[in-house]
């Protein structure tokens, strides 16, 4: 069954809305792709700023009239709203008015319901929940936190991979030599309690490189000192810097309430050990020191790496099983999509 699907969203990170685009597509479903980036900036950076911190102003208002005209152009099956902070819920109102055979989904890759998300600008979100049929989450508790909006038709639907970025990649002996390490971080900074850990390798004998954004806004007189300014890893190079690393770090949002993140999929795929803090959830997805490993304090991040160091042929072994787990499991982009094709082609009344 072939899926005539608007998909509408920010378009600005290629993992996000053209992932799905180009999977979906790749399933055999036609997908209109409609980003709002166009419709602002006509009135320069500050006023655009603006518009898209407090969800008002005239950018605003052309792109859900736009929205809504092509949508009633159009006349696809499915309306996908990614991560809809831009989408006025009266647009989506009067689409399924006029379209009652419109099937309206909405998917999300942040965390709208945490205790520090800003009510403010996810309220257009929260808004619109009544008004779609279908809602699918990233996080298992955003699961209950839209069902207290009402909400019936709920999924969880994980992040992914992506095969032909993220894969072991063949180094030359220059980017070794400017990339290789031990143990790598390439993230960003977030004030949840990643940085002792940070600072603790950093200050040991271990070879360590961190990669990243936000990091500016540590003290730049610790042990941090000697990566400043950190380097951002992008594109070919993330891969890069992750392959030439022999155990990658992972640190998991607080602010998004995070128990796994796109980074545990990605690492393994790209053939290289992960270490990563532990959750119950993540300890379901990878088996502990088979496919990958966890810690849950400075002193256990230190001590495990310092043994997959010391013990070569047992860290090899870990992220050859992580590469086959992530590839066997389906938590790759196109086994994603699979996934949300089901969703929106189950039997509906």
């Amino acid at each position: 069954m072939t899926l005539h699907i608007v998909l509408t969203g920010q378009f600005a990170h290629p993992m996000y809305e053209p992932a799905w685009v180009h999977a979906l597509g790749t399933l055999g479903h036609h997908v209109l792709p409609f980003p709002w980036t166009p419709f602002f900036g006509r009135f320069g950076k500050l006023f655009t700023r603006a518009e898209h911190r407090l969800l008002l102003g005239p950018d605003l208002w052309r792109f859900n009239r736009a929205l809504h005209e092509f949508v009633l152009q159009h006349r696809p099956e499915v309306l996908l709203l990614f991560r809809a902070t831009h989408v006025w819920p009266s647009t989506v109102r009067s689409l399924r008015k006029k379209l009652p055979h419109l099937l309206v989904a909405t998917y999300n890759n942040d965390d709208p319901f945490s205790p520090d998300a800003d009510r403010f600008y996810w309220r257009l979100y929260r808004a619109a929940v009544p008004y779609a049929q279908i809602h699918m989450v990233y996080r298992k508790h955003n699961l209950d936190d839209l069902r207290r909006l009402g909400a019936t038709d709920v999924h969880l639907v994980r992040s992914y991979f992506l095969p032909e970025k993220d894969h072991p990649v063949a180094l030359t002996e220059e980017e070794r030599r400017e990339l290789g390490c031990d143990v790598v971080f390439a993230g960003h900074y977030e004030a949840d309690g990643r940085l002792p850990y940070i600072e603790r390798i950093a200050a040991s004998d271990i070879d360590f490189r961190l990669f990243g954004t936000g990091w500016e806004r540590v003290s730049q007189t610790g042990p941090l000192r000697r990566f400043h300014p950190v380097r951002r890893l992008n594109g070919d190079t993330y891969a890069k810097g992750v392959c030439a690393a022999k155990i990658a770090l992972c640190f998991l949002s607080t602010l998004n309430r995070d128990t796994y993140t796109r980074r545990c999929f990605e690492i393994p795929a790209m053939g290289t050990m992960l270490l990563a803090q532990r959750t119950q959830d993540l300890e379901t997805l990878f088996v502990p020191g088979v496919e990958a490993d966890f810690f849950s304090s400075t002193d256990e991040m230190m001590h495990k790496i310092r043994h997959y160091l010391a013990h070569p042929e047992l860290r090899q072994s870990v992220a050859s099983a992580g590469l086959r787990k992530v590839h066997e499991a389906g938590h790759d982009v196109l086994s994603r999509m699979r996934q949300v094709e089901f969703i929106l082609t189950l039997p509906r009344h």
